[in-house]
């Protein structure tokens, strides 16, 4: 007896009992034998987890994450009940190369770029240590200026401002734009031999609202609140370097001793833009020994330090205007620092 099926493609297809045979009738089924070790869960997951790099390489950080937590505290000195600040934001140190080396990945070292860099005491300024900065690196001279008095600048010319126009009603001889020794010379000899000798700069004209002006160079003496004038060089416009004899002025005039003197460039004063002189060296100098040794330190080669002097300081210059200097150089640097060694290493603190 035989029956009609439909196959997986819709075919009739005719089945009979005849169609099947039982092939093991008469034999016994066994399971067979492995040829291979039998093996675990266990070993398995192993076996797999094996094969996978990135699954080993992370057990690897985290089973050396779990010896540190368990012996960092353990032979670490320092307990977690004391405060030390100083060693908050510190880089993170896993390598020593120390030196100079290019690297700064994990060495406990912080790059710096363009810091201002002292250049008058050669060193790098703040409150870095030399001795622990590397790979030091120094821009040149006259690639960097500042047209504003900072103390790790040097050079440049001091300008003399005006602080406003004069009025076109005011008197030009009480408008005058000055600038004078703060300290006096008690007493001046036409035989001193008493010289100045300065250097001007009109690189800068006329610009915005500021303009060169003519200029006389004269000594101030006698009364305080009445002085005296006596004129050295009349009003001029030669912005170059010259040397006058003050000494030889009093002998010009008759006059072979004056007291509480003072060394006085005076500029005239404009109605539509603000007056300036610039500088860039003042000094004095007398064949006299002891006024020599005086007025030696009145002058200026710096200007940008004679910017920042003190009105207490011995060469300190007193002016009606404002003073400010153009073009200072500044000397930038670039270098890695040793957090480390500036934390731990040896310290310099001052005892008062």
């Amino acid at each position: 007896m035989s029956e009609l099926f439909k196959d997986a493609n819709g075919n009739e297809v005719e089945i009979s009992k005849d169609d099947f045979t039982l092939v093991q009738q008469d034999k016994k089924i066994f399971d067979k034998k492995f040829d291979t070790k039998p093996t675990t869960f266990f070993k398995d997951a192993l076996k797999r987890f094996a094969k996978n790099k990135s699954s080993v390489v992370a057990a690897i950080i985290i089973g050396i994450l779990v010896l540190l937590s368990i012996f960092v505290p353990i032979f670490n000195t320092h307990d977690i009940s004391g405060a030390r600040p100083y060693e908050r934001l510190m880089s993170p140190k896993l390598f020593n190369f120390g030196g100079n080396n290019s690297s700064t990945f994990w060495t406990g070292t912080k790059h710096y770029s363009d810091l201002v860099y002292d250049a008058v005491n050669h060193k790098i300024g703040g409150d870095f240590v030399d001795d622990y900065a590397y790979n030091v690196v120094l821009t040149k001279e006259g690639d960097n200026y500042t047209d504003t008095a900072h103390k790790y600048a040097y050079g440049g010319t001091l300008v003399v401002a005006a602080k406003k126009v004069m009025s076109p009603t005011a008197d030009p001889a009480k408008n005058t734009l000055k600038i004078y020794t703060g300290a006096a010379i008690e007493t001046l000899k036409s035989t001193d031999g008493l010289k100045l000798t300065y250097t001007m700069n009109d690189k800068y004209g006329s610009y915005e609202e500021f303009a060169l002006s003519e200029y006389r160079v004269v000594l101030m003496y006698g009364d305080t609140k009445n002085p005296q004038y006596l004129t050295v060089k009349d009003y001029s416009t030669e912005y170059t370097s010259n040397t006058l004899d003050l000494s030889a002025a009093l002998s010009n005039n008759s006059l072979s001793e004056i007291s509480n003197v003072k060394v006085m460039f005076e500029a005239k004063a404009y109605t539509d833009k603000l007056a300036y002189m610039a500088f860039k060296s003042v000094e004095l100098s007398a064949t006299d020994t002891a006024l020599n040794e005086v007025v030696s330190k009145k002058g200026f080669t710096d200007a940008n330090a004679q910017c920042l002097t003190k009105s207490t300081d011995s060469n300190y210059w007193t002016s009606n205007g404002k003073l400010n200097v153009r073009d200072a150089n500044i000397i930038k640097v670039s270098f890695d620092y040793d957090e480390y060694q500036n934390v731990f290493g040896l310290q310099e603190h001052k005892i008062s």
